[in-house]
């Protein structure tokens, strides 16, 4: 071949066995591993380059273990690199398959930029993209606007603006508008990372999943599909239908229903007004159950107020009433609330859902406005307008202060208030029924004390205070004047005046007082 000459020669196509022999016609330089290749015809064009060539019909390259496919090529063997036109087909062993239009391939730095239908193919996993970057130093492919991937084993389709893929790892990075779409998930991200040998995908950045009937946003975490174990961190919650549950991080294990949420737990349920909050809960889907401790609180709406209560341990769960399944919350412990208009402790209570029921047991106290009430067992029947009616079973005892010594005092076996607005309208005692009024006169002045006995009582409240007392059977009551009866016979069998319990704001419902 001289003075630029042109110096032709066909080879069969197809013949990788000639490639890889390392024939001296085949390959050009010494020392560095120099790309081999052969084609239909091979020209020399100066004017690309000293010693460049022109590589036209089924055209071949090998160098390092990958061989390459084209129509037609320039080879540039000063700079020991290549660009190849149509029909580009990538090989490394039975790793790694690529197609595209067009390529460049440094040899030195063994990197392709691959151009427009570019296809890798690699094991279970499809990308598409118009241009790729790929490194074989850093089993590297990547690209930065815009890529799909199908993953064949599971079916699912990534697309994102930019990606990147290690081939040897089977791992992904992906950034900028991501979106997973799973036979189980759908995924929206701004970053991802995905280990296909582990099935797993890592979230960073805000990220929305969808599953189901169910929408989970956190800014960091991971789900792996082969473990069915979550994580979800950072802003996470987890809605489902009208509950929301929320926290710092939310773990989740698919396979037995079971989930743990540390940090700042928050779980609402927007059906029933109801949110519970904490620091440490458990969650059992199959059981449709959670347990809540650690500062935990619930909060429900009520009559346009907000009732705060505060107990160590919340569990809520469903139950079942002759055909009708509706949920109950347990709380025990140190439990204290406080709403403007209602105040309350005792060391354990029941709340069902269904009747909107809340039972207090266990020493229970409540105080309405200058009243407080006392009993073994008290429930408040409730709803979305608050409190409508309330029940006092065995001692129960109202008594409200009247100055430094003296207070209005209702004894009886059992108790029913009636609530207007939330406040308390008018008390029906049935049983043993006694009571201690402090009569006042037009001017508001205390004239005297009524002391009374009857079984069965009604009294009318206004403003929250004893207005009219009503002795139904039996009923023998006297008035005294003020100084008349001894310290001992103004207080009524059980009295005890528990005012230093009483919660005064919501921050004190977390300060338990014995």
């Amino acid at each position: 071949m001289k003075n630029g000459a042109e110096r032709r020669f066909t080879l069969f196509s197809g013949l990788i066995l000639i490639l890889l022999s390392g024939l001296s016609t085949a390959v050009i330089g010494q020392g560095k591993t120099k790309i081999k290749f052969q084609a239909d015809n091979i020209e020399y064009d100066e004017a690309l380059g000293k010693k460049a060539k022109r590589l036209i019909g089924h055209v071949i390259f090998e160098h390092k273990g990958v061989i390459m496919y084209c129509d037609s090529a320039y080879q540039y063997p000063e700079r020991n690199s290549l660009d190849a036109f149509g029909k580009v087909h990538i090989v490394q062993g039975d790793s790694l398959d690529m197609y595209c239009d067009s390529l460049h391939y440094d040899g030195e730095s063994e990197i392709f930029n691959c151009k427009n239908n570019v296809v890798l193919d690699n094991k279970n996993i499809h990308l598409e993209t118009d241009y790729l970057i790929y490194d074989r130093l850093k089993d590297l492919g990547y690209y930065l606007g815009g890529g799909e991937i199908t993953n064949r084993e599971d079916e699912s389709i990534l697309t994102s603006l930019r990606g990147y893929y290690y081939t040897e790892r089977d791992q992904f990075y992906f950034k900028k508008d991501v979106h997973y779409v799973h036979p189980e998930f759908e995924i929206f991200a701004d970053t991802l990372l995905y280990n296909a040998e582990q099935k797993q995908t890592d979230f960073a950045g805000p990220t929305d999943i969808y599953a189901d009937s169910s929408h989970i946003f956190c800014e960091d975490g991971f789900f792996n599909s082969k473990t069915k174990l979550s994580e979800y961190r950072i802003n996470a919650s987890i809605k489902t239908g009208s509950r929301v549950i929320g926290g710092d991080t939310i773990y989740y294990n698919s396979v037995n229903k079971f989930g743990r949420i540390l940090g700042n737990v928050d779980i609402l349920d927007t059906a029933e007004d109801i949110r519970v909050l904490g620091q440490w809960a458990v969650l059992f889907e199959d059981r449709d159950s959670a347990v809540v401790t650690d500062r935990s609180e619930l909060q429900q709406i009520m009559d346009g107020d907000t009732l705060f209560l505060h107990a160590d341990t919340f569990r809520v769960f469903s139950v079942r009433h002759d055909s009708i399944v509706g949920r109950m919350l347990l709380a025990y412990h140190h439990i204290r609330f406080f709403k403007v208009d209602l105040q309350g402790k005792c060391d354990s209570l029941v709340y069902h859902f269904l009747d909107s029921a809340i039972k207090m047991y266990h020493d229970p106290i409540l105080w309405s406005a200058e009243n407080q009430i006392t009993g073994k067992y008290i429930q408040l029947n409730t709803t979305s307008r608050g409190i409508e009616t309330m029940d006092i079973e065995e001692d129960a005892f109202v008594n409200s202060l009247v100055d430094s010594i003296r207070f209005n005092q209702i004894r009886g076996k059992r108790m029913t208030g009636y609530f207007i607005k939330s406040q308390l309208d008018k008390i029906h005692v049935v049983g043993n029924g006694q009571t201690i009024y402090y009569a006042q006169d037009k001017e508001d002045k205390y004239i005297g004390v009524n002391r009374g006995e009857s079984s069965d009582l009604i009294i009318k409240m206004k403003e929250s205070e004893v207005n009219q007392i009503s002795y139904i059977n039996d009923a023998n009551a006297t008035f005294f004047p003020m100084d008349e009866l001894k310290p001992e016979e103004l207080r009524l069998k059980g009295f005890r005046w528990r005012i230093k319990l009483r919660p005064v704001s919501r921050e004190d419902i977390f300060n338990w007082v014995d």
